[in-house]
C-alpha cells in the first residue's frame, strides 16, 4: 500500500509540477524515495520469509487498494472516477484474489528464522 501511495504522489507531481527541472519537483523526488524505500526496506525481508500462497494475493490487493484511493482521492486530491467495467473489473480482481487465498497450499508450513545447512551432512560410515 505505501508503494500505491508513493505512485500517486508521483503521479500527483506530474500534475502539480509538470513545468519545472527534476531536481526542483520535490513531489516527484519524496515519491521516488518513498516508492524505492518500501520496496527495499519492506517488500525484500517480506520475499524472504513470507511463503507465497501469502505473497501472490498481495499484487491483487494492491489493484483493489489502488483504485480505492484513486476513486475517493485519499492522497493528495487525486481523484478519478470508475466506470461501471471498472468497478466490475476490482470486484472480478477481489474475487480472483479470495479464490487464490482459499484454495493456496494449507498448513502445517512454519517459518523459521533458523539457518539451514548448505550441504546434507555426511554419514557416519562414509
Amino acid at each position: 500500500i505505501l508503494t500505491n501511495i508513493a505512485l500517486l504522489i508521483q503521479k500527483h507531481s506530474s500534475h502539480v509540477e509538470a513545468g519545472r527541472p527534476l531536481y526542483k519537483r520535490w513531489r516527484f523526488i519524496f515519491g521516488f524515495l518513498l516508492n524505492t524505500g518500501s520496496e527495499i526496506g519492506l517488500s525484500a525481508p517480506a520475499s524472504l520469509f513470507a511463503p507465497l500462497s501469502l505473497l501472490a494475493p498481495l499484487g491483487g490487493v494492491a489493484v483493489v487498494v489502488n483504485a480505492l484511493l484513486t476513486r475517493f482521492g485519499c492522497v493528495c486530491g487525486i481523484k478519478e472516477r470508475l466506470s461501471f467495467l471498472e468497478w466490475l473489473a476490482t470486484f472480478f480482481v477481489m474475487c480472483g484474489v479470495a479464490l487464490v487465498a482459499f484454495s493456496g497450499p494449507g498448513g502445517d508450513t512454519q517459518v523459521s528464522l533458523r539457518p539451514r545447512p548448505l550441504h546434507a551432512p555426511c554419514p557416519r560410515g562414509a
